[in-house]
């Protein structure tokens, strides 16, 4: 399990996110990396696997090309090896923008042919958008990887034509170094030498037109390459061709007054372009370049051209290049009633979310085709109340246990059923689920499948059996990125909040003594427990868990025996608190998601210690500051938000009663240093009191303060300074913050 390696000290964030009272100011601790249950961005368990139809259950927050590989399986139009090679290349990893490019390394490497280890010259690949062209960028590309692939080509051919040491192939990289400087210098090549071998003088020309090219004088290497695409001489001829179309767009792109009418021409010139037999070789760039002028020219008809390709049987080497632009273009018409014209966008929209099709919509459409893909699309926008359920059910009920599509329909069900509130059903289905595992490896099947079996409880023993899950992985909000968990421990999933909220403090002890909870977890329960009972008054449940406790964790036996030893009210809560100031990862509210990484007994240096008063409310830490992130999107394991169905209108409002106690309690500086420095003024001679007081002005800096927390800690630090001068704790308290 990842641990906390990046935590960002975030000051009056989560505290005053949920505190009302305005007269108090909060500030608190880190964010956290938080525990993410479900992977919902694609497969947990491996892309490749999934594009071999092992799809495990789909969900609509999948990235489309996850969607499009569903889709296909759905509708029993596997792919092929080739085809998941064709859609894995897709998905592949983008360079980064610390790596240098493949082209610019190959142009390097034709270089020391010439000039051996050479310095490699800074070429300026970027160049910045002009001040005056109305653009909301600052820089662009350029010079493409394809020119310096170009260059490294054209430089290997020269020299095995004429030698690396050839006068005129030095004269030749001499130019083309001027040319990638070019936009920087605003210097062309020099001119080529009348005595040059002829191919000299044809490479450059095409080198002063690229040099007029990236200086942004597009009018001119326009007229260049056009001259250039006219003599069938020479070996730039179809290259120059489609470079006056690049031409053309970037004279449009980078502010031209008229930027929709140059970027017709240069559709209508591509257009041509493709239908001339002579540049196939040339057809797949210029494609691209055409379906980029459509996108801003004629959206729907750039749909039109696209889809074929992508609903197509079968699918070649150019869907690589064809599906982003086939999704920017759905993008921009995503919500027109054009897109249901074509069966995947459609699908696509119903179930990814990107238009607003209705249940009826879906349903209608499922009715027409009857495709496995429409059934998954009209159940997961059905409702229970929805007319065409008992006809989805039925065709739920006849895919194949071994169709792809199995796992995905039946879980979709299964909600449906506990939406329904017809749990036996849906505990039946889900343990065939569970017994049947339709994703081998993968952690977010088993917790979509668990949260959904957490909704259906119908007494406190399977609560608790179901209210953890192993996590998939570890988000971290530094980076944004997930990371895999690397072992089985079991986390408290947000139904779990349910204890924190709805529950009462009877139940809650019933809990602790329940072994329905794996070990770890019940300790954090008798933890929490024994914190909210202390703060609540309740002594009973304290000293009935104070034996639990001291099983628990032994090293605070001594502490728990001088609580339950105290003479009187007054000693015993100064003995509670003391064990608090001494386990700063004392709570009352179990812990949602990632644990403290901070020991129980040490001081946490990102204030995670102790309470901040929000925490005790109904939006409190459990589904917000200490869960931040872990169920991002994820409806489908937050049961929060309702008390579990098991509870008495009795229970629940006990729950509320101790909430709203809670709730009032100051912020721990503030409670402890008040508790402290009233029982220091009482009993000068405890043995205890330097060192309470050193811990109570610490927790004014590493806990969750108030604007009422430095003049108490400021009491409490003077009060330590002035009776105990020459203790050890006071030559350590040096400040109050």
């Amino acid at each position: 399990m990842m641990k906390t390696v990046y935590r960002i000290l975030l000051v009056s964030v989560i505290a005053l996110s949920i505190l009302s009272d305005s007269a108090r100011v909060y500030s608190c601790g880190p964010f956290f990396p938080s525990a993410v249950f479900v992977d919902r961005d694609g497969p947990d368990f491996g892309f490749e696997t999934y594009l071999q139809g092992h799809l495990g259950i789909v969900q609509s927050s999948y990235a489309p090309l996850y969607l499009y590989a569903a889709y296909r399986y759905f509708n029993g139009r596997p792919l092929s090896d080739s085809e998941q090679a064709i859609v894995m290349s897709v998905s592949g990893p983008e360079a980064s923008a610390w790596q240098t490019s493949p082209g610019y390394d190959a142009w390097l490497k034709a270089r020391e042919l010439v000039l051996g280890q050479n310095v490699a010259p800074q070429i300026p690949v970027n160049a910045d958008v002009p001040a005056d062209s109305g653009q909301s960028y600052l820089f662009y590309v350029n010079i493409n990887d394809d020119a310096f692939f170009t260059a490294a080509q054209t430089l290997q051919q020269r020299i095995a034509q004429f030698g690396a040491k050839s006068p005129a192939v030095a004269d030749w990289l001499q130019a083309q170094d001027a040319v990638f400087q070019s936009e920087e210098a605003m210097k062309l090549p020099m001119p080529p030498d009348n005595s040059l071998p002829p191919v000299f003088r044809e490479d450059r020309a095409y080198q002063i037109a690229s040099a007029y090219f990236y200086m942004r004088q597009f009018s001119v290497a326009e007229s260049l390459f056009t001259f250039i695409g006219s003599d069938t001489a020479s070996p730039w001829n179809k290259l120059s061709k489609y470079l006056v179309a690049r031409a053309i767009i970037r004279s449009a792109t980078l502010g031209a007054s008229n930027q929709d009418s140059l970027l017709q021409i240069a559709g209508d010139y591509l257009q041509r372009l493709l239908k001339e037999p002579g540049m196939k070789e040339l057809y797949p760039a210029a494609g691209r370049l055409l379906n980029f002028c459509m996108f801003r020219t004629e959206p729907q008809e750039l749909f039109a051209r696209l889809d074929p390709s992508i609903e197509a049987p079968t699918i070649g080497v150019a869907f690589s290049n064809i599906w982003n632009d086939f999704m920017d273009v759905m993008n921009v018409i995503r919500d027109s009633t054009f897109i249901s014209k074509y069966d995947f966008p459609y699908w696509l929209n119903s179930y990814y979310g990107y238009g607003r099709t209705s249940f009826e919509q879906a349903y209608t459409r499922w009715l027409a085709v009857k495709s496995p893909a429409w059934l998954v699309a009209a159940l997961s926008l059905a409702s229970p109340s929805s007319k065409g359920l008992p006809a989805l059910f039925r065709a739920a009920d006849s895919i194949s246990p071994h169709s792809p599509a199995f796992p995905t329909v039946t879980y979709l069900k299964i909600r449906l059923l506990v939406s329904a509130g017809r749990n036996k059903e849906a505990t039946r289905l889900i343990g065939t689920m569970l017994a049947n595992n339709y994703a081998p490896g993968s952690v977010s099947y088993r917790n979509l499948l668990l949260s959904e079996r957490a909704k259906t409880v119908n007494n406190l023993v399977d609560f608790l059996r179901y209210c953890h899950m192993r996590p998939y992985g570890s988000y971290s909000d530094y980076d944004g990125y997930t990371e895999p968990s690397r072992d089985s421990v079991e986390l408290f999933t947000s139904s779990a909040s349910a204890l924190n909220k709805y529950v009462p403090m009877h139940l809650l002890e019933t809990a602790c003594i329940s072994s329905a909870l794996p070990s770890d977890l019940r300790t954090s329960l008798v933890h929490a427990t024994w914190v909210r009972s202390f703060l609540l008054d309740d002594r009973k449940v304290t000293m009935d868990l104070t034996p639990l406790f001291e099983e628990m964790t032994p090293e605070a036996k001594p502490y728990l025996e001088q609580y339950r030893s105290a003479a009187g009210g007054e000693a015993r809560k100064f003995s509670g608190v003391y064990l608090l100031l001494k386990f700063p990862g004392l709570h009352p509210n179990i812990r949602i998601g990632e644990k403290r990484d901070t020991p129980l007994d040490a001081m946490d240096d990102y204030r995670d210690n102790w309470w901040y008063p929000g925490d005790q409310a109904v939006e409190g830490s459990a589904a917000g500051a200490y869960s931040y992130g872990s169920d991002w999107a994820d409806d489908e394991t937050d049961t929060s938000t309702t008390a579990p169905a098991f509870l008495t209108k009795s229970d629940k409002e006990l729950a509320k009663e101790e909430t709203r106690k809670l709730s009032s309690l100051p912020a721990a500086p503030d409670y402890l240093i008040g508790i402290v420095v009233g029982w220091a003024n009482g009993h000068p001679e405890d043995s205890r009191v330097p060192e309470a007081l050193h811990i109570a002005v610490q927790t004014s800096r590493f806990g969750c303060h108030d604007s009422l927390t430095t003049n108490l800690a400021k009491e409490a630090f003077e009060l330590l300074h002035s009776r105990y001068p020459g203790s050890t704790w006071t030559k350590e308290t040096k400040y109050y913050y």
